[in-house]
């Protein structure tokens, strides 16, 4: 085999091999629409048809291909809808809050916890851009202390879908709360990560997606 292809593949997980055609996904050398074989796959990428399976199945799961038969192929892009994505995005979410809970080291906690001090209006000054910035930060830090490639990568790939939706439901947030939510749901989400209680981590994440899903159902109404 040769040595590039060991550097590049050498792990060969479902959830590896998920990544790595993502990322030719994202880099456009599998553009929307194209087949995603897996008896064409499995010598390109190194790894057994069944694990190319493994690794597309959890790629269909985050919406990123949709399957056709015995084979897979890459999303054409269109604009998702809002529920459609938060839809998509919802177990990667879920799993990021046990795992970010169970396995975050004090630095990243504490991380998580300031950059949900200044999404809350707790920190900095409050404005709108800065809490929008803020939330997407407090979510990939989250991720990146789950330990999870492949959730890290499925919430990466639902948070640029809904980028413009930041602003407008950090907007509605400030409306509902003009001074700081001690209770908010995010605060105790940030609180679990630094107790490490993976449960109470998941409830205040399930609580945001319900929270969520009223602001976007609230928007597409308005």
């Amino acid at each position: 085999m040769p040595a590039n292809r060991q550097t590049l593949f050498g792990v060969r997980s479902p959830a590896d091999l998920a990544n790595a055609i993502m990322a030719r996904i994202r880099g456009r050398d599998l553009p929307a629409g194209a087949r995603l074989d897996p008896v064409r796959l499995a010598p390109i990428m190194g790894a057994a048809e069944d694990q190319i399976s493994r690794a597309l199945e959890m790629l269909e799961s985050s919406g990123a291909v949709i399957r056709n038969g015995t084979v897979w192929m890459v999303r054409r892009d269109r604009k998702a809808q809002p529920r459609e994505i938060l839809s998509r995005g919802k177990p990667a979410l879920l799993a990021i809050a046990r795992l970010a809970a169970s396995h975050a080291s004090p630095a990243q906690a504490a991380a998580i916890s300031a950059a949900r001090d200044r999404l809350g209006g707790l920190s900095g000054d409050g404005g709108l851009a800065t809490r929008a910035a803020a939330y997407r930060e407090t979510m990939e830090l989250a991720a990146l202390a789950s330990g999870s490639r492949f959730h890290a990568g499925t919430l990466r790939q639902m948070l640029d879908e809904a980028a413009d939706l930041f602003a407008p439901i950090a907007q509605r947030d400030m409306q509902m709360y003009p001074r700081p939510n001690p209770d908010g749901e995010l605060l105790r989400f940030a609180r679990a990560i630094v107790a490490g209680d993976p449960d109470a981590a998941e409830a205040a994440m399930k609580d945001h997606l319900l929270l969520l899903a009223r602001h976007m159902d609230a928007l597409q109404e308005s």
